[in-house]
């Protein structure tokens, strides 16, 4: 199954980072994809948080995220990732997301 927002399936559109939705702010939701997008931290300490409020294809698309150097890093809402492993910190988020929409 394809989980995208191009999948032919509900199951795997609904389950793709621009339509999962995660706890933000304490009583906000944003999409997945944004608070994955907002969370990196570059070269210089640099991490633009304005990107949690786009919409999941801005927050993609953002062109500071292809010039402003190297992911050194992740930070979302206290919590803090290195950059190694690759994956970890996205498949953290993911998980969790998934893990709070079945406990709620």
């Amino acid at each position: 199954m394809e989980v995208s927002t191009k999948s032919s399936l509900p199951i795997g559109w609904a389950l793709s980072a621009f339509n999962l939705m995660i706890d933000f702010d304490g009583d906000k939701q944003i999409s997945l994809e944004c608070a994955f997008q907002g969370s990196k931290i570059f070269e210089g300490d640099k991490q633009y948080k304005d990107i949690y409020l786009k919409s999941s294809l801005e927050s993609k698309k953002d062109k500071r995220l292809k010039i402003s150097g190297n992911i050194i890093g992740f930070e979302f809402e206290g919590e803090s990732w290195d950059n190694e492993p690759k994956t970890a910190f996205y498949d953290w988020m993911y998980i969790n997301t998934l893990a709070n929409l079945y406990f709620y």
